[in-house]
């Protein structure tokens, strides 16, 4: 997981951490939002 990257963006705002800080979120929602699809298809076929 990003979260070392997370926590160096929370410490130094520079303008290239905070892209990487949005980018780390992104995925982590990406990631997420997959993990809830599939666990409400799995929901679904139980």
């Amino acid at each position: 997981m990003d979260t070392a990257l997370l926590k160096d963006a929370g410490i130094r705002k520079t303008a290239s951490v905070t892209a990487n800080e949005i980018i780390a979120v992104t995925e982590a929602v990406n990631h997420f939002g997959i993990t809830a699809c599939l666990g409400l298809l799995v929901e679904t076929e139980t």
